[in-house]
Formats: structure tokens, sequence, C-alpha cells
């Protein structure tokens, strides 16, 4: 599924609620036939924890952590979590798993964001891409 939208048009806030980062003030939250709305504090941590796979806009990578490391974290919330090389390995980053996060490029970094949310074997991934400035004018011939 993609979301598009203006600015401000509520994407991001769609995706908080949908992932249990944000309770809305009314209403419910349906996903799977369950509110997850209703959750307690707790329930919603077990939620994002089993569920849910984020990719954040910024790829909240833990400095003083290697790549391997910072993919490896998962397996301490999820349950079913995957091998962190593995995951490493489908996002193409087998030969930097000993690196550090200022040690690669944003490209890189954005997979190994990629890979901890995979690692945690979610039901659904939720992703925010960003998306750079573009030009408005083309070269002409």
């Amino acid at each position: 599924m993609v979301i598009l939208g203006p600015s401000g048009a509520g994407k991001s806030t769609l995706l908080n609620l949908l992932g249990g980062l944000d309770s809305p003030t009314e209403g419910q939250i349906l996903v799977e036939g369950k509110d997850i709305a209703g959750l307690s504090g707790n329930e919603l941590a077990e939620y994002r924890a089993s569920c849910v796979g984020f990719v954040f806009q910024f790829y909240n990578l833990i400095p003083t952590l290697t790549v391997r490391e910072n993919v490896a974290l998962v397996r301490e919330i999820a349950k079913d979590a995957l091998s962190p090389e593995q995951m490493l390995a489908e996002v193409g980053l087998s030969d930097h798993l000993n690196n550090f996060p200022a040690e690669l490029s944003g490209g890189e970094q954005q997979r190994v964001s990629i890979a901890r949310a995979l690692c945690k074997n979610p039901r659904s991934l939720w992703m925010r891409k960003r998306c750079g400035r573009r030009s408005r004018t083309r070269a002409t011939p």
C-alpha cells in the first residue's frame, strides 16, 4: 500500500496511529479485527514489538553500535526475531557487519534500518520514505 498526499495531509499521523505510536482522541483503529486504540500501554508495547516493523524517516541508528549490533537489538523485544546477519545479507550489507553508522552512506544507513525492521519478523512493515527536494524545472532540448 502507498499513501500519498501533500505536506500536512496526515500521512505520518496515519502511520503513527496504525503502528500504535500515537493514540486517537476518539474512535477506533481496527488492525486485523482488533481495536488497538483500546489497548493498554503494555499491550501496545507488545503489539509494536511483535506485529509492526518501522523504518523511520530518520533511521535512529545508535552511533556507538556496529551495524550488526544495531540490527540485533530487536532480538531483545521480538519473540520470533530472524537472524541479523541474514537480514543484513538480504539488503546487501554482509560486508559491513562491523562498521559503525558514521562509516556508511545515507543509503546504507537506510538499509540497516530496513534490516532491523525486518529482523523483527513483523506482520506489517511501515516505512516513511523521505523525499528530497525535487527541481520543478526541466532542461529543454
